[in-house]
């Protein structure tokens, strides 16, 4: 545990939007090039981490964010799932007529820390509550061609989640993609532990940065495999989406991480174009709204499509 715990999170700034929920629907697509990969999972943003954490079955996850407000959200969630059994239960302590359990139940939870961090992760709660619940609310309704496409409509991927949290799996950390701690102190951590980082996750984030050598450096520091992925989301009118908002993009952490020592791939919108030039860029999946970039990944099979 003190190998899974070592090293640093990011300094963080304040943020001006807080993104507590995801706009991203159709995981779904990515789920024939994650599941079952096992492993070390890295991931930024708030509970869409959940379904795709529970589909790889990984074994151990890092979750990091720009935004400090995320990150006591997912100590929020943690004591929250530990202390419910299934995914409705875990709806209703969102609910307005459970706020008052809810609270007592998160003031046991974090009675070992010290008053005023336990006073910020119950203001996280209740400054979160109303949204998260109707987010929530509408995750566990969440199919696609009757599938269950969801951590919280598929109680199996529940049950994961809930068995890494009650076995301390997950770590929580401020996390800055280009800082110079917490994506490094995963990696150090994963190859301490030899684990391989089979998913890494980034939404959009890349949208905001350059490739910087802090974030090269980090990224190619990652213990890999030859399955290991990259998932990230695109919003672009340029690009097809799969939901209302995003295209979804699979790429071999290999190869990008082979990319990543060339300098002429100064940001996420260079690689697009570099990779599109090279003849390496697959917008026409059959999947609508599914790219594949670089080389060692395959179309999914019909059996996968889920349109």
């Amino acid at each position: 545990r003190a190998l899974f715990l070592a090293g640093e999170p990011d300094t963080l700034s304040p943020t001006p939007i807080h993104y507590v929920k995801s706009n991203e629907i159709r995981h779904d697509v990515w789920f024939p090039y994650i599941r079952e990969l096992g492993g070390v999972y890295i991931g930024v943003g708030s509970d869409q981490n959940y379904t795709l954490i529970a589909t790889a079955r990984a074994q151990l996850v890092f979750l990091l964010d720009i935004d400090i407000n995320v990150v006591r959200l997912h100590r929020v969630y943690e004591a929250l799932i530990e202390a419910s059994e299934d995914p409705e239960t875990l709806l209703q302590r969102w609910h307005e007529d459970s706020r008052e359990e809810s609270v007592a139940l998160l003031e046991q939870a974090f009675a070992d820390l010290d008053e005023e961090d336990r006073k910020r992760l119950i203001r996280q709660y209740k400054a979160s509550r109303e949204t998260v619940y109707r987010h929530l609310r509408i995750v566990i309704r969440r199919t696609r061609g009757g599938q269950a496409t969801s951590w919280l409509s598929n109680p199996d991927l529940y049950a994961h989640i809930r068995t890494l949290y009650q076995r301390d799996r997950v770590r929580m950390m401020g996390g800055d993609l280009t800082g110079s701690s917490a994506l490094k102190a995963a990696g150090d951590a994963a190859k301490a532990l030899e684990l391989p980082v089979k998913v890494l996750y980034l939404s959009n984030a890349e949208e905001y940065f350059k490739y910087v050598e802090t974030y090269r450096e980090n990224v190619r520091n990652l213990p890999v495999e030859d399955d290991s992925v990259v998932l990230r989301t695109i919003y672009s009118k340029e690009w097809v989406h799969a939901d209302n908002l995003w295209g979804y993009q699979v790429q071999r952490l290999t190869d990008f991480q082979a990319r990543l020592t060339d300098l002429s791939y100064r940001s996420r919108n260079t690689l697009f174009r570099l990779a599109e030039k090279e003849g390496v860029l697959d917008r026409e999946t059959g999947v609508k709204g599914l790219s594949l970039i670089g080389a060692g990944l395959e179309r999914p099979d019909a059996d996968d499509k889920q349109e």
